[in-house]
């Protein structure tokens, strides 16, 4: 490995330590060169949010750092890497067979939130899911290893599980910026307006409706998690603690009665303590009946 190319891979790293997020959680327990490789999509992804989601910037300027960013993608796939970040990413997609299209529709995913703070269907915000957090999980799996699509459609339904997870726990964050990602339909099934959710009124339709959301992302967590079964056993690790801290995060929502104006959930040190604990479990209980050969790091 050349000097620029390690500097490259150290530089997505510290964006990943800096952001002390579940994936920076799930991402410890990969051995090179996975987990650099892996460290360059989470520092790819960060780029992409900050993009449209930087404190203070314009809509305008939000534009131009979009267009920018899908520059700067499609020439470092050209060869023509720009910084640190696009250099590691180029050799993680060389090396592990990422498709440009991959990272292209993160960026559309995140460019919705440009001129889109609705959603009137779930399939209309499953395409949102899709874009933002499917394409990351397959964008990882290659860098995972898989031996047929069947991965593929697992972790199509993984990201949609933990997007949701967010969705849910961001709800009044997201509020503020004037964004509501829960479909339009939900709430008018369950009689919530958009001025409960603007003005963060817990009513009781509006916790009935959460009670149906919660329950719509742990059906998705059960459909993703099949990718588990598709990966080797050093491997699993990763996905499984992903899977394991956002459950969690249903399971606080759960736990403070659906309110999610006045608790805002976030996991404690003792909590990752335990994701860490379960993933162990899981991995060794899911790792009995199959076996895979890694593909070659070379």
């Amino acid at each position: 490995m050349t000097v620029a190319l390690r500097e490259a891979y150290a530089y997505c790293e510290s964006v990943t330590r800096r952001s002390h997020s579940n994936f920076e959680l799930a991402l410890s327990l990969v051995l090179r060169p996975r987990r650099q490789a892996l460290q360059a999509i989470y520092a790819f992804c960060r780029l992409a949010d900050d993009a449209v989601d930087l404190p203070g910037r314009a809509a305008r300027d939000a534009i131009a750092a979009v267009d920018s960013l899908r520059r700067r993608l499609r020439e470092a796939f050209a060869g023509k890497p720009d910084g640190p970040l696009f250099i590691a990413l180029l050799d993680a997609a060389k090396r592990f067979q990422i498709p440009l299209p991959r990272f292209e529709e993160i960026i559309d995913g995140v460019s919705m939130d440009l001129d889109r703070g609705r959603y009137p269907t779930f399939e209309a915000l499953l395409s949102y899911c899709h874009r933002v957090a499917s394409s990351v999980g397959l964008a990882c799996v290659h860098v995972f290893g898989f031996r047929d699509r069947f991965a593929l459609e697992a972790a199509v339904d993984l990201g949609i599980a933990l997007q949701l997870a967010n969705i849910l726990r961001d709800l009044k964050e997201d509020a503020e910026l004037g964004r509501i990602y829960l479909p339009a339909e939900d709430l008018k099934r369950f009689g919530v307006s958009e001025q409960d959710i603007l003005q963060g009124r817990c009513t009781p339709q509006f916790l009935e409706l959460m009670k149906f959301e919660v329950a719509r992302a742990r059906e998705y967590f059960d459909r993703g998690e099949r990718l588990f079964a598709c990966l080797s056993r050093w491997i699993r690790p990763c996905p499984i603690a992903m899977a394991c801290a956002y459950r969690k995060i249903l399971n606080s929502i759960e736990a403070h009665g659906y309110d999610v104006f006045t608790h805002r959930v976030r996991l404690t040190r003792s909590q990752r303590t335990l994701v860490l604990a379960a993933t162990a479990l899981r991995t060794v209980l899911a790792g009995r009946s199959y076996h895979l050969i890694p593909r070659s790091l070379s």
